[in-house]
């Protein structure tokens, strides 16, 4: 498996299509940074504060392209027949894929988000509004249901054996959930956390806040403590979720016909 993998990451990182997505990534990024955020008083935590809410929708473009990417891109040029011919099992073949997309789709959403707050702060300190223990947790968290958005992408595009279309039916259906999720609680109902979008939604939902009086100024004090419940509940439905998923995914292409 660590040749398919050394394989899968070389791949990737000739690939012109993913070299596009991280620029065009990067530049719609930019402009909504210099767009919403006020350089002449922004500090870490305010940046953070401010940029959270784009997170959610951020991890979706990035792990739905990325993943189908990785794990529907052999199916239409009928590599994946040559891998299993050379002796790979299919079984190494899928979980080199489930690892390679773990991995890429990772380490590719937190640099460009871990990576600003962390400039910003150098440059213009963390500041007051927000608790820097709190939102490191919420990063950590967030690895959890991202696990579990990947997991479920995974299984899509080996069932749609397309990457083109998995990705487009991927995007479709994360914004169907996005969108379902604001009415539900807009009509004042729970937030549906076992899913992987709602979840990274509200863990980077920095609207609520109340006034403080600090160094003799009242300052927006942001409210980012996660109950235990929230915890437990976005760990265990990720890992479990995210399970079923790459086993159902596994069973499947097992079974596939790679004609």
């Amino acid at each position: 498996m660590r040749n398919l993998l050394k394989a899968i990451h070389y791949q990737m990182r000739h690939d012109l299509f993913v070299i596009i997505l991280f620029l065009i990534t990067c530049i719609i990024s930019g402009i909504v940074i210099i767009s919403d955020v006020d350089f002449s008083s922004v500090t870490g935590s305010q940046f953070l504060a401010t940029l959270g809410m784009a997170y959610p929708v951020l991890f979706m473009i990035l792990i739905s392209f990325l993943t189908t990417r990785i794990c529907g891109w052999d199916f239409m040029d009928k590599t994946l027949n040559y891998e299993i011919l050379a002796g790979h099992t299919r079984n190494q073949v899928y979980w080199a894929k489930v690892c390679a997309s773990l991995l890429w789709c990772l380490d590719s959403c937190m640099i460009l988000t871990v990576v600003p707050v962390l400039v910003i702060t150098m440059i213009y300190g963390w500041g007051i509004n927000m608790d820097a223990g709190s939102a490191v947790l919420c990063f950590v968290l967030a690895i959890f249901p991202m696990m579990q958005f990947i997991s479920e992408i995974v299984l899509l595009t080996f069932l749609v054996k397309n990457y083109l279309i998995a990705s487009v039916i991927s995007c479709m259906l994360g914004e169907f959930v996005m969108m379902i999720n604001v009415i539900i609680t807009s009509l004042g109902y729970q937030s549906m956390l076992f899913l992987a979008l709602p979840n990274l939604t509200a863990l980077f939902d920095f609207s609520n806040y109340h006034m403080g009086y600090v160094n003799g100024e009242d300052v927006q004090i942001i409210d980012t403590a996660l109950t235990p419940e929230f915890i437990m509940i976005t760990i265990l439905s990720s890992v479990l979720i995210s399970i079923i998923c790459l086993m159902i995914g596994s069973a499947r292409f097992r079974k596939s016909d790679l004609r």
